[in-house]
């Protein structure tokens, strides 16, 4: 892009983003503020050529695509990690549901027959007669009623 009066506006520094090699990049603001001081400094018996002109929009029509395509993956990559989430808790539950009357060893080589089920901050956590919980992770093994 030529600026013909050699001057370039000043620019805030969010307009450029680290590339994937370390190279800055323009963001589109940045891009639509260089085009437009060109536009101003140009020569008005000398106007820019109409096909460059357009191909300095369709660049920043690709810009702009790229960026809502970028930030359309973020947004299914979140939604793919949350289903991923909820799938792993879905298939737990199933776990621990499946020891409900079964007796239970532990890491501790303790041994409990399992009452219920209960979510809590740490995960899931089961119950034996007693009223004692256990986590999830420390089943080793479930057997089947004393």
């Amino acid at each position: 892009m030529e600026i013909t009066n050699n001057k370039i506006p000043a620019t805030n520094n969010d307009n450029f983003s680290a590339g994937k090699n370390g190279n800055m990049q323009l963001d589109k603001m940045a891009f639509l503020k260089l085009l437009t001081q060109q536009l101003k400094s140009q020569d008005p018996l000398n106007p820019m050529d109409s096909t460059q002109f357009m191909s300095q929009l369709a660049e920043l029509s690709m810009v702009e695509q790229t960026t809502n395509m970028a930030e359309s993956m973020k947004n299914v990559e979140q939604l793919l990690t949350g289903l991923s989430a909820a799938v792993t808790m879905s298939a737990s539950w199933q776990t621990a549901i499946n020891m409900i009357n079964k007796t239970v060893k532990f890491k501790d080589n303790s041994e409990a027959l399992i009452v219920s089920v209960l979510k809590k901050d740490n995960g899931i956590v089961l119950k034996d007669e007693k009223g004692n919980e256990y986590e999830l992770g420390n089943v080793v093994e479930v057997m089947q009623t004393r």
